[in-house]
Parts: structure tokens; C-alpha cells; sequence
């Protein structure tokens, strides 16, 4: 296929990295003063040292939902390819019962096999597509929000079945202070915040 693309030298690296890619759920557990972010998977316990592309302007302890790439030119370094998703209003032990529930656990049989396909894959082509549809709560330029666990429709912030009301009032109070700014749209999701233009 690259004979035929005449796809050579850093543009085959590249491609060939993000076919092997995936999306993964990580933390953010460290950041440096040049905006370098280390990161921790759930489940693997693996740490990445990246920068994102987006410019997110992620805190400690954010839990995202990313694609990282090695970088092309630092292999002491990842990237990442497009605006993260930050998870708002479920903690890593419930993002842990998810994998759970769908067989996927560390230290089980072929846990690693799993966990790629999972990610990459997803139940069907566009089970990670619906969640992110579904689970949208807000966004910023450099990051999208989401809310709500992919097998739960009532967690899921847009969902016409969303029945978590305090954990979004919660989350949402938590990340309120990131989303002033021209052009932002406020949503109240009927939980009494005003929907405005700040």
C-alpha cells in the first residue's frame, strides 16, 4: 500500500503509528513548567510523557480520553491527535468496574489484547462515536467535555435518558471556572444554572 501511496521515510512512520494507535483513559498525574504532561492508563498503570496538540490546558488529576502518538522527531515524548475528552463526574474506580464489566481486568487472561481492542474497536464501529455524542456536557476550543459511562444511557450527560442530575451538577461546578470566555456557551441542563453567553 505505501508502494502504491509512494508514502516514504517520517510519512510511513507516521501512518504506521497511527494504525497501531488506539484511544486510551488516562490521568493526568504530573505537569512541568513547559507544559510537558505525564500521564497514567487506567488499568495498565503505563506513564507517558506528552504534550498536547490542542494546547489543553489540563490540571492535576484530570481524567482524559486521548490518542497518543510517539513523536516523530523526541522518542522521549508522545503527542497527542486532536482535542482530548475530559471526563468529567465518574472516578477511576468506576471507569474500573466499566472495563470490568465488559471482561476486561488487569492481570486476566490476555487483558492487554483486550483492553487495544476495546479501545480501538469498541462494541460495534461507532460505539465510541454514540458515547461521545451522547456523553457531551461542554466544550472549549482545546477540549471537549463528557460526562456518563459508555454501557449507562442515563449517565450520559445528552442522552434523552440521563437521569444523573446531581453528579452533573457536581461535575459541573468543578469545571465551571474553565469555561469563562467569549463565545462559551453555558448549559444549565435543567439543573437551575442559567443557559447564557458569557
Amino acid at each position: 500500500m505505501s508502494d502504491i501511496l509512494q508514502i516514504k521515510g517520517l510519512q510511513l512512520k507516521a501512518l504506521k503509528n497511527f494504525c497501531d494507535s488506539r484511544m486510551g483513559i488516562y490521568e493526568i498525574v504530573k505537569i512541568t513548567s513547559d507544559r510537558v504532561f505525564s500521564i497514567r492508563e487506567f488499568l495498565t498503570d503505563k506513564t507517558f510523557d506528552l504534550k498536547f496538540d490542542s494546547h489543553f490546558s489540563g490540571q492535576m488529576s484530570d481524567i482524559v480520553h486521548i490518542r497518543i502518538l510517539p513523536n516523530l522527531f523526541d522518542e522521549n515524548i508522545f503527542t497527542t491527535l486532536g482535542v482530548p475528552y475530559h471526563l468529567v463526574g465518574y472516578s477511576e474506580n468506576e471507569w474500573k468496574e466499566y472495563f470490568k464489566k465488559q471482561g476486561i481486568e488487569s492481570g486476566s487472561e490476555k487483558f492487554e489484547l483486550k483492553l487495544y481492542d476495546h479501545m480501538k474497536y469498541g462494541k460495534d464501529r461507532n460505539y465510541w462515536i454514540e458515547y461521545a455524542l451522547w456523553a457531551y456536557m461542554q466544550h472549549r476550543p482545546d477540549v471537549i467535555y463528557l460526562m456518563g459511562l459508555p454501557d449507562n444511557k442515563a449517565s450520559q450527560a445528552a442522552h434523552e435518558q440521563f437521569k444523573a442530575h446531581l453528579k452533573y451538577s457536581m461535575a459541573y461546578r468543578k469545571i465551571e471556572s474553565r469555561l469563562k470566555g467569549p463565545g462559551i456557551l453555558r448549559l444549565g441542563h435543567d439543573l437551575g444554572v442559567d443557559a447564557k453567553m458569557t
